[in-house]
Parts: structure tokens; sequence; C-alpha cells
């Protein structure tokens, strides 16, 4: 690689990092919305795979490829190593399980105190219909080898403990979560460009801290990361609130909840979101 830039990468990893994976979604996007009948399949359809590959694993090759040239061999060893760490607290597995559906069910709930009718359950946008069995575990495989696994190595693998490393875990959070947010504003993802795709906005942004804690307390894990973008993602799909479609009520409350989960959180452990305990996997 290029004396020059090289040393630049390794004097500013974090602009290198968000540059290359924007570059590198924004291209892989760009290119398969262009395959889409929605833009007259402009480029044809074989070119699909290619580049749902960069779309997906834009922040995951940008951190391999950033982490391999500032730290060597050594520093990319130990990123993919924190792919398999999932011994941690089996309480942090029955949290990221069960939250995101408590916080959809609560959503359902209030909603339906104001009049609103019962969601259909196991049903989601997007999502094929047929055994709901079958469908489950095809969205977890997909949702931990692709959106987990594509996302979490850049996003909490490697962005996360360099921000936590500068600043508290809070600031580190909301930094993260205003750009992880702006990042899925890409081509392909044309449909979030709507009201609906500003609650989704906000809902990453508000989400983002409750990550850090996880993350901080399960010896920064990226396994466990990827598991919990999976379980967020699945929820949609067993307990839907339609964050895209939904109505102005329900998109309201569903902020709601989350700035009160997220009150607590800080009330509790302070800015910080258990920062010290990073190396430790604490409780």
């Amino acid at each position: 690689m290029n004396t020059l830039l090289s040393e630049t990468i390794k004097k500013h990893p974090l602009a290198a990092f968000f540059i290359l994976a924007f570059s590198l979604t924004w291209i892989g996007s760009t290119i398969y919305y262009l395959t889409m009948p929605i833009a007259g399949q402009a480029l044809p359809p074989l070119l699909r795979t290619p580049s749902g590959i960069f779309w997906y694993y834009g922040p995951c090759l940008s951190a391999i490829i950033v982490t391999r040239i500032t730290g060597g061999t050594d520093s990319l060893r130990s990123l993919l190593k924190r792919l398999l760490n999932w011994r941690v607290n089996w309480k942090w597995y029955v949290f990221i399980v069960l939250y995101p559906l408590a916080l959809h069910l609560a959503v359902i709930y209030l909603h339906r105190l104001l009049g609103s009718p019962a969601p259909i359950f196991f049903q989601a946008e997007g999502v094929p219909q047929g055994n709901i069995w079958l469908v489950l575990i095809g969205l977890v495989v997909f949702q931990v080898l692709v959106r987990g696994i594509g996302e979490e190595t850049g996003w909490r693998g490697f962005v996360l403990p360099a921000l936590q490393s500068r600043w508290n875990g809070l600031t580190a959070s909301l930094i993260l979560g205003l750009l992880w947010g702006l990042w899925h504003f890409h081509p392909a993802n044309h449909a979030l460009l709507s009201v609906g795709g500003i609650f989704i906005f906000i809902n990453i942004f508000l989400t983002t801290p409750i990550y850090t804690w996880v993350f901080n307390h399960t010896k920064g894990s990226i396994f466990v990361a990827a598991m919990f973008h999976m379980t967020l993602n699945v929820a949609e799909f067993m307990v839907p609130i339609g964050m895209l479609e939904a109505g102005l009520t329900r998109n309201l409350l569903q902020i709601a909840t989350l700035l009160v989960t997220l009150t607590v959180l800080l009330l509790i452990l302070g800015q910080q979101l258990g920062k010290d305990r990073i190396g430790t996997g604490g409780v």
C-alpha cells in the first residue's frame, strides 16, 4: 500500500474507517439498487450478490482493513478473536433475548390502551410467509451472519473501543449512534427517506448506549453484539410494531419507551455505562 496513505490511516484510524465503511456500503448499495426492478434493472441481476456483500459487510471489511494497517497481524487476530468470544455471564444472553421482545410488547400494550388493534404476530414487512419456525430459523441465521457480523465487527468491534479510549461511554455511544444511524441511509434503503425513516434513525441513536452497556459487560464480545443485533431485528418479526410503516402515535410510544429505558440505565450506571468493566465481563 502507498506509504503516505498507510501513514494517514495510522494517524486517523477512525476517520479512515468511517470513510471506507460508508464508501464500500454506498458503492455496493448503489450497484445493488440498480439491479432491482424498481430502478429498471439498469445493471444485470448477477451483480446483486457481490454488491450485497459490499453493502452488508462494509463496516466489517473496513474494520479488518484499518486494523491490519494500524496494528498489524496481532491486532487483526485480536479483533477476529472477539467474534468467537461467547463465554460471558448467562444473564446477558437472557437480557439480549428478552429485552427486544419486552420493548415491543410494551409499545404494543401502550398503543392498545389508546385503542389501537392488536398486531399480527410473526409477520413483518419483507419477510416471506411460510412455516413460522423455518422462517424464524432462517431469520436468526441471516441476521447473525450478515447483519450481525457484517455490522458489529465494525461498529462495536472497532469503533466503540476507539471512541471509549477518548470519551466516556455515553459520549462515545452518541457519536457512534449518530454515524451508525446515518450509515443506514444509502440507496438500497431508499424507503428510509420518509417520516418512518426519521424514527428509525432516532431508534438507532437511542439504542446505541444500550449496546455499549452490553458490550462493556461482556468483555467486548463482538459475538454477543452480533447476537443482540439479531434479537433486536428478529423481534420485529415476532412482535411487529412496524417501525417504518407505523403511525405517529406508535413511533412516539416506542421512542418514549426507549428514553425511559435509557434514563434508568444512566441513573444506575452513570455516563460511563460500565466502561470500567469492559475487561472483566462483570455485571
